[in-house]
């Protein structure tokens, strides 16, 4: 599954960047957490047409561990030529919470879990990336 092919990434097998590394290690962890399994897959169109209608820039789990798997971090877009493979990596792990959070009432279970995942992900990333996200990210 998932947290097998990342754990591929996390020990170096294939050469990929400490930033890589660091980076698969702080996804294993956020896809061990109870609130990340509503999170992991993309939003099902059918279920929720107005998903994305809604949302511009969906992203979830799944999509950062192929992101990671394939090392597409390290082929900017126009958007990201300037930024780290662990800053896109953290926007992009904010972002699916965020998404969440956009689209849904904030009554539902669903925003809970989400706001309790922007914390773990801070923490996480925080800890694992050697980054400073009060920079501005």
């Amino acid at each position: 599954g998932i947290t097998a092919a990342l754990a591929v990434v996390a020990s170096d097998a294939d050469g990929y960047s400490e930033e890589y590394r660091r980076a698969s290690k702080v996804l294993i962890k956020i896809l061990g957490l109870h609130q990340a399994k509503n999170f992991i897959w993309e939003v099902d169109s059918v279920t929720y047409p107005d998903y994305y209608k809604t949302i511009m820039k969906p992203i979830f789990f799944v999509n950062i561990a192929s992101k990671l798997i394939d090392k597409t971090y390290d082929k900017p877009s126009s958007l990201d030529n300037a930024l780290s493979v662990s800053v896109q990596f953290y926007e992009d792990m904010r972002n699916v919470a965020i998404n969440c959070i956009a689209f849904n009432s904030e009554l539902t279970p669903f925003v809970a879990q989400a706001q309790k995942l922007v914390t773990a992900i801070y923490r996480h990333v925080e800890r694992w990336m050697n980054i400073s996200l009060d920079d501005g990210v």
